[in-house]
């Protein structure tokens, strides 16, 4: 055990001294007398103690009020305290509690014992103090010990209940209701903000009850596609969000096709509540909510958006321009259910399995806006 001495140097003869002396017998102490040699830097050895130090017994007098050195050792004391670490062990030299409040009103409020009562008593006061912070810590180092085993615990129950759910119609279920509830909150939300805006729309669709779609304006199409699904199984679903840019019409009134610009998959894994959470790779160990999910989707769609406006030319402004980038059109039952590039169908969970059973197209919304073109241009491919 390391006991760091502050001081001032008028204080030394009288009582520091003898403090250091027979403290000595039972702890390490530094003490300038007996760390500090000729040629030594007063700053660094006063560091090294300073970092070193378990505890460090304050003599606060007038005269360590009034220099410079021993308040920064009482700041460096100061910086080594936590919620659960006391450092700093004040002695009252020759000062009371009003001086004390009048230089420091934070070091008023410790627990000092005066120096008048002589050093034994002094040091008797500091080793008992010493065992009580001991003790202390102690317990702490027990509870964070206990703390850590429950973690482990956690951890290996949420194993558990994942590694049954992964192979069981109810886990199946559950990753199919999850998906459900992102779609249906992902149109709730931008239809509200839709609501409350002038010129941002979104379209809907779902062209087969496990793919959903959004279409914004400036051509941009969000694709979410719950790929591998079965009725008793999901180890290997993917939920993926491909992103796309819908090309305008050209002068000769052909469609550009679409461009993928970006690609996101999650896989869904269970708390230990059976709840679904998703990750974005399977050997991660951070998990996120749907909730959480449903942000990352908006985040995504506004930064693309925002990025969009941005590389917007300035012929857009025209009703040309306008009704190329944000005009849409409905599709009749005889067009194709989508213009994006449909992965092969996975067949969703039987209603045997689960409940409630979507319907493969009024889940949502089951007709797609694709952007207007002339009418002497052929349907995008």
């Amino acid at each position: 055990m390391k006991i760091f001495i502050s001081h001032a140097y008028e204080d030394k003869a009288d009582f520091v001294k003898p403090l250091a002396e027979a403290l000595n017998e039972d702890f390490e102490v530094w003490y300038d007398d007996y760390v500090l040699t000729l040629g030594d830097s007063l700053l660094v050895e006063i560091n090294k103690g300073l970092t070193s130090c378990d505890y460090g017994v304050v003599v606060l007098s007038h005269a360590f009020f009034g220099k410079q050195w021993p308040q920064k050792e009482l700041d460096g004391l100061f910086s080594l305290e936590t919620a659960t670490r006391k450092v700093i062990l004040p002695i009252w030299k020759g000062i009371d509690l009003e001086g004390v409040t009048g230089y420091s009103p934070v070091l008023s409020g410790r627990l000092a014992i005066d120096a008048a009562r002589g050093v034994p008593e002094v040091v008797s006061e500091i080793k008992r103090s010493i065992e009580v912070s001991a003790r202390s810590q102690e317990i702490v180092r027990s509870d964070e010990l206990a703390k850590r085993f429950k973690a482990v615990d956690s951890s290996i129950r949420r194993l558990e209940v994942a590694a049954q759910l992964r192979y069981s119609d109810e886990g199946a279920s559950a990753v199919w209701n999850s998906f459900k509830t992102l779609c249906s909150d992902l149109q709730q939300r931008l239809s509200d903000i839709a609501s409350s805006v002038d010129s941002l729309h979104f379209t809907f669709a779902t062209p087969m009850s496990h793919i959903f779609e959004i279409q914004a304006p400036l051509g941009l199409r969000f694709n979410l596609h719950l790929a591998a699904s079965s009725a008793n199984s999901t180890v290997d679903v993917c939920l993926q969000l491909t992103k796309y840019q819908i090309g305008k019409p050209k002068p000769s009134g052909e469609q550009e096709p679409l461009q993928q610009i970006g690609k996101s998959d999650y896989y869904p894994d269970f708390d230990v509540d059976s709840s679904v959470c998703w990750k974005s790779n399977r050997s991660s160990k951070r998990m996120i909510t749907v909730n959480t999910l449903g942000e990352t989707v908006l985040e995504e769609l506004v930064e693309e958006l925002e990025r969009l406006q941005m590389n917007l030319p300035d012929a857009s402004v025209g009703v040309s321009g306008k009704e190329n980038l944000f005009s849409t059109t409905v599709l009749t039952d005889a067009d194709p259910p989508s213009a994006c590039p449909v992965p092969k169908r996975i067949s969703p969970p039987s209603p045997n399995s689960l409940s409630p059973q979507p319907s493969p197209r009024n889940t949502l919304n089951s007709r797609i806006f694709l952007p207007r073109v002339p009418p002497s241009a052929t349907a995008p491919s």
